[in-house]
């Protein structure tokens, strides 16, 4: 920190500074798989071994200042891989979210606060560097905007974190122990000015923002960030906070985000990285709920065959005085139809997806698939049910479905399974499955009455509807009745048991004209008329 003078005669700064880098600690790894993360519940990760995470006395950030720093010219330019505006727009939700929540548990109650980002543009970082590299870089970019004042120094503020955040030219440096994506560490600032003594650590992170396999920069950005967030937090000097026990002792690694907690997921549409929870034993993101579906996205008619017609008698009772009795023709129309179903694996990363018909994986066009089901054929009075064999032609892609029946074959449900899958140019082939089931209806034959049985069948309704208003209408005239002579009547006892079974039979009732009453919101619906 910088002291003006406060007389007319300028005072002359005695000064000598000196850098002590700490830990530089990597963020090595692949990221095995991304889950689709939102609003509620915790995503938890079993590890094969689990640890525990103690606290080692030394310095943690409660609520640290982040300061981003976009380096590289490419960050300013017009159309850039990554919008400054949008990554910053995801690290608030990272920040802002549920995602900190996790660390409660260790006394971090707080949120960072974001400050408005530094640009430089003025140097370039190596397109290609070493881990030891990438820190040099930093620490001589970090003591240049010091000692030209564009940043303050540390003791202005003790948690500050810079985040310096890399264009995507910059390549992942790469040796035998993995990847590195970004890393944080520190270095001591040593400054003596007159009347000042400044003698603290620079706490920053190197983040890269190139794809990586088919993940896109963007989500590699903010993955590394929550990671090293996380980390920078619990343990900011990479030696004395809060670490792993037990661990492997080595002071790059053992960190809150560390193996085994090597798991990737979306909150609110960011990636994000796991980080361990001694609550639940476990490598957590808090806020988990995965998201994938598909659905039947168009039933195209493609034909309809009428067959012959077929007649048959009625007899009904239609309610008080009204018998209904008449003859009346059906035909059974067959369908052809092509059901098309669309697989929906949202916020997912590198999503492939692959039909299961009926047990049986599409991988042909017009592929024959052939299953025992129940097939339901229309008839009057009742369909017929049986077991028998039916015959699908199946299509897919990655996520789409076209099925074609055979309307011989009559109407059957069939289940499908849309299966997805991730897998990561990693080197380790390592994948995450998931599966979602549906019984997709196939309505290859539909009993088509007459118009006149269906007008019959009308009447036949309001007629039962207008006896049973009078009758309802009736029992509460007598009902009245019999409750005023309980009120008013002074002879002998009178049996009460008519009142329960009325009670008992009310309550039957009320539940039929409830079972009615939705049945016919559903009929409302399914005609396309205001259900309510």
């Amino acid at each position: 920190m910088r002291v003006a003078s406060e007389g007319h005669a300028p005072l002359t700064p005695v000064r000598r500074g000196r850098l002590m880098l700490g830990t530089v600690k990597p963020f090595t790894g692949s990221p095995t798989h991304m889950l689709d993360i939102g609003a509620s519940g915790t995503g938890v990760f079993a590890p094969a071994a689990p640890t525990t995470l103690v606290p080692g006395g030394g310095p943690v950030l409660q609520r640290p200042t982040i300061m981003p720093i976009f380096w590289g010219a490419e960050w300013t330019s017009p159309s850039p891989p990554i919008a400054p505006a949008t990554l910053l727009d995801r690290l608030k939700t990272i920040i802002d979210g549920s995602y900190l929540d996790g660390l409660v548990q260790y006394g971090f109650t707080g949120k960072p606060t974001l400050l408005g980002p530094r640009y430089v543009t003025n140097t370039e970082p190596a397109a290609s560097t070493t881990v030891a590299g990438w820190s040099t870089e930093g620490v001589n970019l970090l003591r240049g905007l010091i000692d030209a004042e564009q940043i303050a120094e540390p003791d202005e503020d003790w948690s500050r974190l810079t985040v310096i955040f890399l264009p995507s030219t910059v390549a992942y440096p790469s040796d035998s122990t993995g990847t590195t994506f970004g890393f944080h560490s520190s270095f001591q600032w040593v400054d003596y000015d007159l009347l000042d003594v400044d003698d603290d650590p620079v706490r920053f992170a190197m983040i890269g923002t190139a794809p990586f396999g088919a993940i896109p920069g963007i989500d590699m950005a903010t993955y590394s960030f929550s990671h090293e967030l996380v980390e920078a937090m619990t343990d900011p000097d990479g030696a004395s906070g809060w670490r792993q026990s037990p661990g492997t002792g080595s002071a790059s690694a053992d960190e809150i985000a560390d193996s085994p907690c090597n798991q990737i997921g979306r909150l609110d549409g960011t990636a994000v990285a796991s980080y361990w929870s001694d609550a639940d034993n476990a490598c957590i993101i808090p806020s988990l709920t995965r998201t994938a579906f598909f659905e039947v996205s168009d039933r195209h008619l493609d034909a309809e065959v009428d067959g012959p017609e077929q007649s048959f008698h009625v007899e009904r009772d239609c309610g008080r005085n009204h018998h209904w009795s008449g003859d009346y023709t059906y035909h059974i129309a067959q369908r052809h139809l092509t059901v098309t179903l669309q697989g929906k694996p949202r916020n997912w990363i590198n999503p492939t997806g692959d039909w299961i018909v009926a047990g049986q994986k599409i991988t042909t066009a017009a592929q024959p698939v052939s299953v025992n089901l129940p097939v339901s054929f229309p008839g009057y009075p009742d369909a017929v049910t049986a077991n028998r064999l039916v015959t699908l032609t199946a299509t897919a892609t990655n996520d789409t479905l076209v099925l074609v029946n055979d309307p011989a074959d009559g109407s059957y449900s069939v289940p499908v399974v849309f299966e997805v899958t991730e897998t990561f140019n990693d080197g380790n082939a390592q994948a995450h499955k998931e599966t979602w089931t549906l019984d997709v209806d196939i309505d290859g034959q539909e009993i088509v009455y007459s118009q006149a049985y269906i007008d019959a069948l009308s009447r036949c309704m309001q007629q039962q509807l207008s006896t049973m208003t009078r009758d309802m209408k009736g029992l509460r005239e007598v009902y009245a009745e019999f409750a005023e002579l309980l009120r008013t009547h002074r002879g002998p006892p009178i049996d009460q048991d008519p009142i329960a079974g009325l009670a008992r039979a009310a309550e039957r009732g009320l539940r039929e004209l409830r079972d009615l009453a939705k049945d016919v919101r559903r009929s409302r619906v399914i005609l396309g008329r205001d259900s309510g």
